[in-house]
């Protein structure tokens, strides 16, 4: 823990007086920053919580001037979350005293009603600059937002402001961003009446003339592959002015001390860590101009007071959730072998689980499920209702819509257009999209060399797919055997609310107008746990090896 430096100006004066024109060394104040980053309801992983909170009130032993925030992305990823959505989260952040946040793109994944209640119950601010609302409703999210923040630490004023990534619109629910079928939330991209950029900078206008220094709370990740990517917290900080420091989230990444420079070559530090609470994130801030970061992955003292309120909390709903479902032999992962997750890219065996539970279950031809709502392995070992929750946390409910057989191939177009011939470097994971498309009763080849025609509209919403393929040899299951699947017969597809109703995995446009013949409020857990049971009578041997549903070349 860095110290504090104390200069005893007072009692240099006692003893040997000063007079008012004399020079006197100053004294250097210090603001510690702790934040946070894509948690994902982790309260006990890792660090968890109960640490943040210690570590909050060691700091504050030897400085009063300590601020706990959190960079977005916090009350969706777990059970905690799915069962009580989100309420848990937002009171054990109360407790654990957090003081500014900004919202990630999955704090919109329960709704805006449900946000603006979870937001009413909040301790802390929500600061954000780039959202705005055109609705008709007389309260909205916005009315809970402020732009900015000033805070005087004895002398020391801090800005703080917050941004969410525009492509919330996409990576959340897209309806829940409309009314009458039109966006009613615009986060200053993709054709907006204003650039995200442009309403950052003129927020910062106000803040550098009042302030010693600007802390930006941001929720768009580092993006190292382009600097072209405008939604990167790089691209930010290269097209503004005024900002001093970055705390980042949304990209996962773990990072402390980068430096990047703004559109005036000055250099502003970076800092990020990682997800699920693996690290914490410490900034301090020295009125000499002097700003550090570190990232902190380990940690000692645990605060009581946050594990009982996190007792409290669980013991509501601990008991169903601990309930006993069935023995799995063997696991199934959404990653390698090597820990690199493939479920975004690439076929798995719990992909092809789910995705089959969808299609058998509710009587249809086709099921297609949505990599990047995969979010746990299906473990060895007993397996309780916790565990089937944690796969499938967003609760989604269950949708059969009829879709003609050259519509399913537009489907698969959509969902493999990021798709490359290799899913991993060095780096980890690559060529990943949330919407890649586990199937079940179809069979097709990703040609990685093709270059797809599909056109998306700003949101990146499907709009059209024209004669070059990148998908080819597309065959449907009939009769126990694939066969090439006819573009003109019409064909029944089981998937969630979130892509038939909802406008996720790009199907914003395509599929609004279909015909939605089954309309269930079965959640995707429960037809997963009833597969299971009453399907497989709890065997899922058959899906330890996949079977080639995918082949990318």
């Amino acid at each position: 823990m860095k110290k504090k430096v104390l200069i005893l100006v007072l009692f240099v004066l006692m003893l040997f007086g000063c007079k008012k024109e004399e020079n006197v060394i100053e004294i250097i104040k210090e603001l510690d920053i702790v934040f946070t980053n894509d948690v994902h309801c982790a309260i006990e992983q890792n660090l968890g919580y109960a640490k943040v909170k210690a570590y909050v009130d060691d700091l504050k032993i030897s400085n009063k001037n300590v601020c706990l925030v959190d960079c977005g992305d916090f009350i969706q990823g777990d059970t905690v979350g799915s069962v009580t959505k989100g309420e848990t989260i937002i009171n054990i952040m109360n407790e654990v005293g957090y003081e500014y946040v900004t919202l990630g793109n999955h704090e919109f994944d329960y709704g805006m009603d449900r946000l603006y209640q979870l937001m009413e119950i909040s301790n802390f601010k929500y600061l954000n600059c780039n959202i705005t609302y055109t609705g008709s409703k007389e309260t909205s999210i916005v009315d809970k937002l402020v732009n900015y923040e000033i805070k005087d630490y004895d002398g020391m004023k801090i800005g703080f402001i917050g941004v969410t990534t525009p492509e919330s619109v996409s990576s959340s629910t897209p309806i829940f961003f409309k009314e009458n079928n039109e966006y009613v939330y615009s986060f200053g991209a993709f054709g907006d009446s204003y650039s995200y950029i442009d309403k950052v900078q003129e927020v910062l206008d106000t803040l550098n003339p009042l302030t010693d220094y600007i802390v930006c709370l941001s929720h768009l990740g580092y993006d190292d592959a382009s600097n072209d990517n405008f939604i990167s917290s790089n691209y930010l900080v290269n097209h503004t002015s005024g900002i001093d420091v970055v705390l980042d989230g949304h990209s996962h990444e773990k990072y402390e001390d980068r430096l990047c420079s703004d559109k005036t070559g000055k250099n502003v530090i970076m800092c990020e860590t990682g997800t699920k609470l693996e690290g914490i994130g410490h900034v301090v801030i020295k009125s000499n101009g002097t700003i550090t970061t570190d990232v902190i992955s380990e940690l000692d003292h645990i605060s009581e007071t946050i594990t009982k309120k996190i007792n409290v909390e669980k013991s509501s709903y601990d008991e169903l959730l601990q309930t006993k479902i069935f023995t799995n032999e063997t696991e199934l992962s959404i990653t390698d072998s090597d820990g690199v997750r493939m479920v975004r890219s690439r076929e798995t065996g719990i992909g092809n689980l789910i995705s089959d539970a969808y299609r058998i279950m509710l009587n249809a031809d086709i099921g297609i499920i949505n990599g990047g709502g995969v979010r746990a392995n299906l473990k060895a070992g007993d397996v309780t209702y916790n565990d089937i929750i944690s796969i499938n946390p967003y609760g989604n409910t269950l949708c059969v819509v009829e879709v003609t057989g050259q519509e399913v191939c537009d489907i698969l177009e959509c969902c493999y257009y990021k798709v490359l011939k290799d899913y991993k470097n060095e780096k980890g994971a690559i060529g990943e999209d949330g919407s890649f498309a586990c199937i079940s009763g179809l069979k097709c080849e990703i040609d990685t060399n093709s270059e797809s025609s599909a056109v998306f509209d700003e949101k990146d919403n499907l709009i059209s797919v024209g004669n070059n393929r990148r998908v080819k040899n597309v065959k449907i299951l009939e009769n126990g055997e694939y066969v090439d699947i006819d573009l003109n017969k019409t064909y029944r597809l089981a998937s969630h609310n979130y892509m038939i109703k909802n406008g996720g995995m790009g199907m914003g446009l395509f599929l609004k107008d279909h015909n939605i013949v089954v309309d269930n409020d079965l959640i995707d857990y429960q037809v997963l746990i009833s597969y299971i049971l009453d399907v497989l009578k709890n065997d899922v041997s058959s899906y330890y090896q996949v079977e080639g549903r995918i082949i990318v070349k």
